[in-house]
């Protein structure tokens, strides 16, 4: 390889990979002690849950109130936009909820939220819900909000991924939170790395979605990912990092840790 080669190869490996931390909203009386240190530890982006137990659902009102004045004027606050636990499957009144919280946390200071929408046909073939998708789309976008999907979409048919990721890149969908796994396996990004890859050759190149790589993403293995999967385009990083319980030390967000898993993240990986 040559010099030249070596150094453009190094260019591109070198851009960031962002940290995005997944913080439990439900204790407000250290809810900003949290924020600051995950945003002193360098992650660029918070996705803000109640109740983890039910895999995140969306935070209250003062929650974003108190985040928003914690992280401060940057962007990256993101709220989880789901209104109760179990499938990702809403009935209309469930979806007059979603409206409601989708502008509660606008008016709260949100910069973006993350939400998944799924239907089932009659045959059992499990989709998103379009519709659906497009109407809150339409709704954030008046509010000046972002919308991401989350692992909702693991739940797909990994045959309909593809088709999926280019609709939700026409829909102009910021991110997609993804494992590479199927939502109920109880697998992690370690185990579909295979899968990631093929998702990230196709949205490495668009400029959204980006990939946000999220399930059992730790200290431990988080160079081990970099390493295997491709890191940027030639402008930017094609994909993030989603971390919940790697972070934590006694339930609370460690800024020691954040920061470990940003330097970690950000070593080139040149060779591989």
């Amino acid at each position: 390889m040559s010099f030249a080669s070596i150094q453009s190869q190094t260019a591109l490996q070198t851009a960031a990979i962002d940290i995005e931390i997944c913080l439990n909203c439900d204790d407000l009386s250290i809810l900003a002690a949290q924020v600051q240190a995950a945003r002193e530890g360098g992650a660029k982006r918070l996705e803000l849950c109640g109740a983890m137990h039910e895999q995140g659902l969306t935070p209250t009102v003062e929650a974003v109130k108190i985040t928003r004045q914690a992280w401060g004027n940057a962007p990256g606050l993101v709220a989880m936009l789901r209104p109760r636990g179990g499938d990702f499957c809403y009935q209309a009144d469930e979806v007059v909820q979603l409206k409601q919280q989708l502008s509660a946390l606008a008016a709260a200071g949100a910069d973006a939220v993350v939400l998944g929408v799924l239907r089932q046909s009659a045959t059992g073939l499990i989709d998103i819900d379009w519709p659906l998708l497009m109407a809150l789309k339409a709704q954030a976008a008046d509010l000046s909000l972002e919308v991401n999907f989350h692992r909702a979409f693991d739940v797909l048919p990994f045959s309909t991924r593809a088709a999926a990721l280019q609709r939700l890149q026409q829909l102009d969908i910021a991110r997609v939170l993804t494992a590479g796994c199927d939502w109920d396996s109880g697998l992690g990004a370690v185990n579909g790395v295979l899968q990631l890859q093929q998702d990230l050759q196709q949205t490495a190149a668009a400029r959204a979605p980006k990939l946000v790589i999220g399930g059992g993403v730790t200290l431990a293995n988080v160079a081990l990912l970099r390493g295997q999967l491709p890191a940027t385009t030639s402008t930017a990083a094609s994909y993030s990092f989603h971390c919940y319980s790697a972070v934590l030390t006694d339930g609370r967000v460690d800024q020691h840790k954040v920061a470990a898993l940003v330097a970690t993240a950000a070593i080139p990986h040149i060779f591989r």
